[in-house]
């Protein structure tokens, strides 16, 4: 017989897997937006444009993107512990790799795919496991996960600052890589795929198996679980590209920003230290709102809170046009890691709650590799912007319009009604926006 979820007489095993989970978030999300800081001192090095060296991180968010798909999926069927290791392997190689490069078709080979689907193999399977381990507080559960990646923007850009300024570009590159092998084989000891695994139920399930917010949806006869979602049906469905569309256009909106900063910020003659500690400030406001959304959706849904998310950061985006001190970035990076940070977490819990459990880590993948095609757009763009133009402003009002997109999506997103092969859960959405 498993142990109740959350039975006091020890400490919940979930949390150790969130904790897992965290530090390998932490550890390799944040390389992806580290690149940034290798912007400038290889484009100088090597004497390449920064739209050439900026096209790594934007092959490195395609295949990051195709394989958060196929490793949700892989996921649902083996388990999350395989497919990160495998992930590990992947991306400590790249990044090797990467510090031996010369020419922009190697980077893009090291960086853009090995690296880009190494990483890939961590977030989407991650998000779905505390789906899995978490019943009750399930939304604070994917937002403590989704806070792994603001720590590591919060912590892995001045990281790479300080190898690069002690060592190089390509020594760092070395040592990023060794940090992620530690950490993901560190941390794949304590994952577990299920809660069953340790002989415990999700953390707040009933007794007899039913989530506890659900015990009142049961019929008198007691029904069993509504039956898997067919592909076929979740992929003719439109809220599936709703919300798909939506969170394309919320990461095309801020991939760019995000990328481009650290070299906005040093074009207009702030130091190279102060510009990468607003990718700190960023990644660490971005830790607060992760978990305080999923706190707050928790409670008040899922809907209104990602659309205030999604307008807060298309007007901060704009405003970023017209600052040109340190305080007014510091400001303004206060704000955008609020703003993008929050909506993270909320797609994995809208493509829960709309296509049920079982298919969880297929459906997010899905919606999640359209999103890193967003964000494999934005570096390449930002880059083409400033090599046309020679500076960033067009690409405020551009990614400024994206977000108008991603509001307007958002606002259409409806409760599916029941249809043939799509679980009643679907139907139990309602009960969230």
């Amino acid at each position: 017989m498993q142990a109740r979820a959350d039975d006091n007489s020890r400490f919940f095993y979930g949390w150790y897997v969130l904790g897992a989970s965290v530090s390998v978030m932490m550890f390799t999300i944040g390389l992806l937006v580290a690149f940034g800081v290798f912007l400038k001192p290889m484009a100088e090095d090597l004497n390449w444009s920064r739209t050439s060296v900026a096209a790594a991180p934007t092959f490195a968010f395609m295949t990051f993107g195709v394989c958060s798909f196929l490793a949700g999926a892989l996921a649902d069927r083996f388990g999350t512990r395989l497919i990160l290791l495998g992930g590990a392997f992947l991306s400590g190689l790249g990044l090797f790799l990467s510090a031996l490069i010369t020419r922009p078709l190697e980077l893009y080979l090291t960086f853009g795919v090995l690296v880009g689907f190494g990483i890939g193999t961590f977030y989407v399977p991650l998000s779905s496991l505390a789906t899995h381990w978490f019943t009750k507080r399930r939304g604070v559960a994917v937002g403590v996960v989704s806070a792994g990646s603001g720590i590591g923007i919060m912590l892995m850009s001045p990281l790479a600052r300080v190898l690069i300024t002690a060592y190089g570009w390509r020594p760092a590159f070395m040592i990023l890589a060794g940090i992620t092998w530690l950490v993901v084989f560190s941390a794949s000891l304590v994952i577990r795929n299920r809660p069953g695994d340790v002989g415990l139920s999700p953390y707040g399930q009933a007794s007899d198996g039913a989530p506890q917010a659900f015990q009142s949806a049961r019929t008198a006869g007691g029904a069993a679980p509504a039956p898997r979602a067919s592909s076929e049906a979740i992929i003719k469905h439109p809220m599936f590209w709703a919300i798909g569309g939506t969170h394309f256009f919320c990461c095309l909106s801020h991939s760019g920003v995000l990328f481009h900063m650290v070299a906005m910020a040093t074009d207009i003659g702030i130091s190279k230290m102060v510009a990468a500690s607003f990718i700190l400030v960023t990644g660490l406001t971005s830790i607060f709102s992760r978990i305080g959304t999923g706190a707050i959706t928790d409670r008040y849904g899922l809907r209104h809170t990602m659309l205030l998310g999604l307008v807060a950061q298309t007007i901060v985006i704009i405003l970023f046009r017209f600052v040109s001190t340190a305080g007014g970035f510091f400001g303004l990076t206060i704000f955008f890691g609020l703003a993008f940070g929050g909506i993270m977490p909320l797609y994995v819990l809208l493509s829960r709650e709309f296509f049920g459990n079982q298919v969880v880590g297929t459906v997010y993948g899905f919606v999640f590799m359209l999103s890193s095609f967003g964000m494999s757009l934005g570096p390449v763009l930002g880059g083409a912007i400033y090599d046309y133009f020679g500076n960033y402003a067009w690409l405020f009002f551009v990614s400024g319009v994206f977000g108008v997109m991603a509001v307007i999506l958002a606002s259409i997103l409806r409760p599916p009604a029941v249809a043939e092969g799509v679980p009643s859960k679907v139907a139990e959405v309602t009960v969230a926006v």
